[in-house]
């Protein structure tokens, strides 16, 4: 069994330097494409600078956005659970948050 584990562990490494590998070369694929295709205008450091930043923002603004969908992931979970519970005829006591009436069961 010593063999298999060194057998795996060689598998993992040469896998591991294969992705270190591929993404050194990616990223210097993205830096030659940056370079030849920046504006005559500004330097390639200047433009891979402002590249980043609008990176950054649109990272911001999905995450966000997952913030805001998972909350609300959370809360839909929690009324569907209090609705189930209620058509079971589990006595729940529903809290204010929800804003709802007997109407709406």
């Amino acid at each position: 069994m010593a063999g298999s584990s060194s057998a795996s562990e060689t598998a993992e490494d040469a896998a591991s330097e294969m992705n270190a590998a591929f993404i050194k070369r990616l990223k210097i694929a993205v830096a030659t494409t940056i370079i030849r295709n920046k504006p005559s205008n500004v330097s390639a450091k200047e433009y891979a600078e402002s590249l980043a930043g609008r990176l950054r923002e649109k990272e911001s603004t999905w995450q966000g956005r997952v913030t805001k969908l998972e909350s609300e992931l959370l809360k839909t979970r929690q009324e569907l659970a209090f609705v189930r519970l209620h058509e079971a005829g589990v006595d729940v006591n529903i809290s204010e948050d929800f804003n709802w009436t007997e109407s709406e069961f």
